[in-house]
């Protein structure tokens, strides 16, 4: 190591004589393989060192810098852009070294050279390329960091390779030393070392639990706890099940304890990175330290995330110089060829360890090295898109070392840490299902697919002592013989283990269904404690009834309809892509299974007393008993109804018009589809008349209606023109939209994409063009040009604006009018109050908020509002230790709520065709086929239950099978 250190600072001093071309002339190369990959090591630390620094003080270079730097964001993003631009130079320049150096397979080549020598030259190159990035406009490098997350999640997987790989290797060097010296200490280390690593895992399991997962509504940080305890015992036990150890020399337990201590850090990085959910109520210790004079400091999260930070950049600098320093036997990226390259040392011969042949790849070394610029950048910037940077932080003059937060983060490394543990279960059972095949010998070529896929990746070669004396223990196992059977493991147990994973998977299947079928038992009512009286049951009531804790309460839901109604996928049910029983949950679905019972009363409320809290409900059924009208108390009101269609005082839309916002609207419509076809199929109609009756018209231009209107093309072209061939190619789809294009709230791009797509399925879209009258059989309307027309139609669909429910109207009345001065709905504050009354909350449609009127702000609200209740309702019950302890249960409850945060996680809408479009965070615009499917798998993640799921995936099916159902009822 002192003539490798000696070499580069000779060149280093030699670099710092009197001109560029003795600075050439001395750019003779430090010959040895290690002494380069030194090199690139501390140039990669310099490197990212100074994108630390630019992330805090970066601004400080922005106020000396011309518009054209910061000229998408100002100088608030500059900070991050600057981390950009120094990430970017380090891949445009390890990406240039590998593209040169593909192919080398000796020193002696000119390309060896590049990777080996020129060191001024390309340390010149470097910093004349990172110059460069800063000439880039901001507005080109605002997506850089959508990159910079995906090739993160790769190299966080090759870090965990190198990992292993140093974990075999040092208890490979203890074993041997033991064997040769007997000295008990190498023993002790082994020993040491391996409970030190599975006492973390175990210590870090019990904290994070404490800290992350005793709130209520962290059941997912919980799980992620949990699942990798799981994951952690069963690649121990895997790595020393004697069969394994038997076919797999390599496996062992301390290996096995590296990796489950890197993935217990990743996952509690990933807890410790999870922003605040609605309302600030994160599954995070909030509680703040005192320090010996009583004074407040940090969060423990904000010293958790700083500490992680620092053992993050620390396992990163570790595995690169690992990996740089071992001389070639680095598995990552070593060359395994038939022959060996000879080896010598730094100060023998000519200087050069590389004679025969490179010792490693020297393309998949840069490559790792540009993955691992991208990896620091996305830590440094908070994983998160330049719009979500807070001004205040990124401009401070101290340093913010929580520099990982974000949802991004979170799913990045937990989905990295099963990856991980699922890429080394797989090197332990390769050799177990292959015993044919030799893991120890690759080309170059197959080095890259294997060290995902194979043991190489893993493990280094067997030392020749190691083969020479085999064993086994805790680093290493015995290998006696293995003689291949003819048949081979997957022909003799590949049937087994696949009937093993059907009956588990089925299993689990049943026992969900059992449950499901069996709700347990529940507290009765407690007149000693508050009573919330919920209204409605859509999005924002069934979010709050899942996620509230009804220990602390009564509660009591009133609703005209006794089920939850997942109307993204209203529009499908329509033509019978899905079934609507398939999008309807029962509300004693989830009413069953709280801890205490929930009162349901199924009827309409027509009265908000809010001087005498009480509530006048009405039956509304067509059975209606001797009692029909009742009086229902409450000491907190959830007003959570939704609104109706909006019909803008406009003639004839309520009689005439179909609307698309219930369960019995979609039977309405298609009923009336149905009529359509038939009535114009009927012996000796009028040309005229069936062009009348076949004209769809769908007014409103937003989700719902381009949704409806593409199910109806889908309709069309899959099944009417199969059944109604003589009446299909005379049905036209013609969409009225009073603004200039469709689809108003996503991202031009999208709205350009769908209108082309409609376009060319000749889809008429109506711009600009406003409703005046509906009539029986025709619309009218304005035109662009302020003219008056008439559209006949057989079909109208009024798909836009929404109006409060005559209930809210009456609550909005009895209030403040300078407070309640929105008729679409019921104004509130920062906590979601209804402004001039006590104890009322509004959430969703029924609520005017800044946020548009959607299920997913609807279901935020929902979770948000549940949260606060469950808080207070903690306090509540745990006031006596608080009084106890000199506090004010008041001033806690105070302080322990936030305000409502939206967070928007994108906008999704299907456009016919198979083809959806997407409009997500960070600038995200998608379209088209694949979109569909992203489409579809979200849409069935979001439904509220396995039942849902299962019926809504059976129905897609069926229709790709059978087609759509065509009958009128």
């Amino acid at each position: 190591m002192g003539g490798i250190l000696s070499c580069c600072l000779a060149e280093a001093l030699c670099c710092a004589g009197t001109g560029a071309v003795q600075c050439l002339c001395c750019s003779i190369p430090c010959k040895t393989s290690t002494s380069s990959r030194l090199l690139y090591t501390v140039q990669f630390i310099i490197a990212i060192a100074l994108a630390w620094a630019l992330s805090h003080w970066g601004h400080v270079l922005a106020s000396h810098s011309s518009s054209a730097l910061t000229d998408s964001c100002g100088e608030a993003c500059f900070d991050y852009l600057a981390v950009y631009r120094v990430s970017l130079s380090l891949v445009i320049y390890h990406g240039a070294l590998c593209f040169l150096t593909i192919g080398v397979k000796s020193s002696d080549d000119p390309r060896g050279t590049i990777q080996n020598g020129l060191w001024p030259i390309k340390f010149l190159v470097w910093f004349g390329t990172l110059v460069g990035m800063f000439f880039i406009p901001a507005s080109a490098l605002l997506n850089y960091w959508i990159g910079a997350i995906v090739f993160a999640a790769i190299f966080i997987l090759l870090q965990s390779v190198i990992l292993v790989d140093f974990g075999w290797t040092w208890s490979a060097s203890w074993v041997t030393s033991y064997e040769a010296t007997s000295s008990p200490i190498y023993k002790f280390l082994l020993f040491a070392f391996t409970l030190l690593a599975y006492g973390g895992v175990i210590t870090a399991t019990v904290l994070l639990s404490i800290f992350y997962a005793t709130n209520h509504g962290c059941g997912l940080n919980a799980f992620f706890i949990a699942f990798n305890l799981v994951l952690c015992l069963a690649v121990t036990l895997l790595a020393i099940l004697p069969r394994v150890q038997t076919a797999n020399p390599r496996s062992g337990i301390f290996p096995a304890a590296v990796l489950s201590a890197y993935a217990t850090y990743l996952v509690a990085s990933a807890l410790a990175s999870e922003p605040n959910i609605a309302g600030g109520f994160a599954c995070a210790p909030s509680e703040p330290l005192m320090d010996s004079n009583n004074n407040s400091t940090a969060a423990p999260q904000d010293g958790l995330s700083r500490a992680l930070v620092y053992v993050g950049l620390a396992i990163t600098f570790l595995a690169l110089g690992y990996s740089a320093m071992s001389a070639g036997s680095v598995s990552l990226w070593s060359r395994v060829d038939d022959s060996s390259p000879t080896m010598m040392t730094a100060g023998g011969g000519d200087g050069r360890d590389e004679v025969d042949g490179t010792v490693y790849s020297y393309a998949f070394f840069h490559l790792v090295f540009a993955l691992a610029a991208m990896y620091m950048a996305a830590v440094i910037t908070n994983w998160t898109a330049l719009k979500a940077v807070d001004t205040a932080t990124t401009t401070s003059a101290a340093p913010d070392y929580s520099v990982d937060r974000g949802m991004a983060s979170t799913w990045v490394k937990v989905a990295t840490s099963w990856a991980c543990f699922a890429v080394y279960g797989w090197t332990l059972v390769a050799p177990l299902l292959f015993p044919n095949r030799d893991f120890d010998r690759q080309t170059p070529q197959q080095k890259i697919i294997t060290t995902m896929l194979s043991l190489r990746a893993f493990a280094t070669p067997l030392r020749a002592s190691l083969a020479a004396q085999p064993r086994r223990g805790l680093a290493t196992a015995t290998v006696p013989p293995v003689v291949p059977n003819k048949k081979g493991l997957i022909r003799r147990y590949g049937g087994k283990v696949v009937l093993g994973l059907v009956a588990t998977g089925t299993g689990v299947f049943a026992y969900e269904v059992y449950n499901a079928r069996h709700p347990p038992q529940q507290f009765e009512w407690d007149h000693s404690k508050k009573t919330i009286a919920i209204l409605g049951s859509g999005w924002a009531a069934a979010s709050m009834l899942k996620e509230l804790d009804t220990a602390h309460y009564n509660v009591v839901v009133v609703s005209p309809r006794n089920y939850f109604l997942f109307t993204p996928l209203l529009p499908s049910t329509t033509v019978g892509t899905v079934e609507l029983r398939s999008i309807m949950m029962p509300m004693r679905y989830i009413t069953r299974f709280k801890k205490r019972a929930i009162a349901f009363v199924e009827g309409v409320c027509n009265e908000i007393d809010v001087q005498n809290k009480t509530l006048l409900v009405e039956d509304n059924s067509e059975i209606v008993g001797e009692v029909s009208k009742q009086s229902i108390p409450y000491d907190y009101l959830v007003v959570a109804c939704g609104a109706e269609n909006a019909t803008f005082g406009i003639p004839g839309v309520t009689q005439f018009a179909c609307f698309l916002k219930e369960a019995w609207d979609a039977k309405k419509i298609r009923t009336r589809l149905m009529d359509c076809m038939e009535t114009a199929a009927f012996a000796g109609q009028t040309e005229s008349e069936m062009e009348r009756l076949l004209h769809m018209v769908v007014v409103g231009g937003g989700p719902t209606g381009v949704e409806y209107a593409a199910e109806l093309y889908d309709f069309l072209q899959e099944d009417l023109a199969s059944w109604y061939p003589e009446l299909a190619p005379k049905i036209k789809i013609t969409l009225v939209e009073a603004l200039p294009h469709v689809l108003p709230s996503f991202s031009k791009e999208l709205i350009d994409y769908t209108e082309k797509h409609f376009a060319e399925a000749k889809m008429k879209i109506l711009s600009n063009t406003m409703v005046k009258e509906v009539k029986q059989k025709e619309l009218v309307v304005q035109n662009p040009q302020k003219q008056i027309e008439s559209i006949p139609y057989g079909l109208l669909v009024w798909a836009t604006g929404n109006t409060a429910r005559p209930v809210v109207a009456q609550l909005i009345k009895s209030l403040n009018p300078a407070l309640q001065n929105q008729r679409r709905g019921l104004v509130v504050d920062d906590f979601l109050k209804v402004k001039g009354a006590d104890d009322i909350w509004g959430l969703g449609d029924a609520s005017a908020t800044k946020w548009a009127p959607t299920a997913q702000v609807a279901s935020k609200q929902g979770v948000y509002l549940a949260n606060v209740f469950n808080t207070l309702g903690n306090i509540r019950a745990d006031s006596r230790r608080i009084l106890a302890e000199g506090q004010d249960p008041e001033v806690i409850a105070a302080q322990s709520v936030k305000p409502f945060d939206y967070e928007h996680l994108g906008a999704l809408a299907y456009i016919g065709s198979d083809k959806a479009i997407a409009d997500l965070p960070g600038n995200v615009h998608i379209g088209g086929a694949l979109t569909f499917w992203f489409w579809r798998s979200a849409y069935l993640n979001n439904l509220f239950s396995l039942r849902n799921r299962v019926l809504v995936a059976f129905d897609w099916g069926k229709k790709s099978l059978f087609g759509r159902d065509i009958s009128r009822e």
